[in-house]
């Protein structure tokens, strides 16, 4: 995120090595892969691709945009990502009131991301508005992931909720798939 956390990408690449290294060193194994958020700024807009990270080095990258206000571009933006490559993924659309209030234009940024649901979410955790906004991409069968967002140890137990929700709404093969 420009002006809060941007550093260069041979220093992530350093520290990320130096945690992986650490875990393996204390008899911890996990399976450790490199991955950004990126924050919503002309570089994402303008694809400056050796400025991004994608998931595990692979097509996949994730983006967040304001929640005050979609991004007017957005829609070209994942559009210019896919023809370098790349696949968007939307973290929380649900999160997004102004889009999720356009049936129309939610249809079509579908087509050129992925959307990536908070588990929370699905919790009442950010309100009742985003509730419905994440139930509703649900029924339109426009979810792609889900993830946790995950900050403090209470939100493990807002994500098992999630988990659990998927479960008994629609199955534990969709639960796997997402």
């Amino acid at each position: 995120r420009p002006g809060l956390w941007d550093p260069e990408d041979s220093l992530v690449r350093q520290r990320h090595q130096e945690l992986r290294d650490r875990l393996q060193g204390a008899g911890i194994a996990l399976s450790l892969e490199l991955g950004a958020e990126h924050y919503w700024d002309e570089r994402v807009f303008r694809v400056e691709r050796e400025r991004l990270r994608p998931h595990r080095d692979g097509a996949a990258i994730l983006l967040e945009v304001p929640t005050q206000q979609t991004p007017r571009g957005l829609e070209e933006a994942c559009f210019k990502l896919r023809l370098k490559g790349l696949l968007p993924l939307l973290a929380h659309p649900e999160r997004y009131a102004d889009l999720c209030k356009d049936q129309e234009r939610v249809a079509a940024l579908a087509e050129k991301a992925a959307f990536v649901v908070d588990l929370a979410s699905l919790t009442g955790e950010d309100g009742a508005d985003v509730e419905r906004a994440a139930k509703w991409l649900f029924k339109k069968d426009l979810v792609m992931a889900v993830a946790s967002d995950v900050h403090r140890p209470e939100d493990v137990d807002r994500a098992e909720a999630g988990l659990a929700w998927i479960k008994k709404k629609l199955g534990p093969q969709a639960l796997r798939r997402l």
